[in-house]
């Protein structure tokens, strides 16, 4: 059980603070335990997310400073796996951020990235399916939420931070 002023990644929230514990009785139910979250990287201050402490939904701490470095170091090897097939490929793409688990991120991330850079590259490039687009901002969103606060930076600096840290281990490494 986590307590209060913990940091969690919360499923379709991202990083939140536990803010209190307190039982609950809704609709005249049985009392239950709620960690009343809030969002971090959230624009509206107020927003508080209850949630039973005994939920099914993913609740897991954050990553921390030496898993980001880990991940980045996967991102870095990680092979281009591109599904031609757009339907195909939103399915994926949901079932990997819908895992809850910021490896998965980093795959779509990547994925994306590359298939937007060689589209780019090509003379007559063609517009990027809003799909992926769409993918690749919600992963993006959770993943950078998650470096941002492990790195103690702030969530705009997130893309170039690991664009410096690739570059730095592959200089190293070669």
């Amino acid at each position: 059980m986590y307590k209060i002023n913990d940091i969690v990644s919360y499923q379709n929230y991202g990083v939140c603070r536990i803010v209190d514990i307190k039982s609950l009785s809704i609709m005249n139910q049985k009392p239950r335990k709620y960690y009343f979250l809030h969002q971090l990287y959230d624009k509206c201050d107020s927003t508080i997310i209850k949630i039973p402490v005994d939920t099914t939904n993913i609740i897991r701490p954050i990553m921390t400073k030496e898993e980001v470095f880990k991940i980045i170091e996967f991102m870095k090897d990680l092979e281009h796996d591109w599904i031609k097939d757009i339907r195909h490929r939103e399915v994926q793409f949901k079932a990997l951020i819908d895992s809850w688990e910021a490896e998965n991120w980093a795959k779509v991330i990547k994925s994306i990235y590359v298939a937007k850079e060689e589209n780019r590259a090509q003379d007559k490039h063609k517009s990027f399916p809003l799909v992926d687009i769409k993918y690749f901002e919600r992963a993006e969103n959770f993943f950078n939420q998650e470096v941002a606060y492990a790195l103690d930076i702030d969530i705009k600096e997130v893309p170039n931070t690991i664009l410096k840290l690739i570059q730095t281990k592959r200089g190293c490494n070669e």
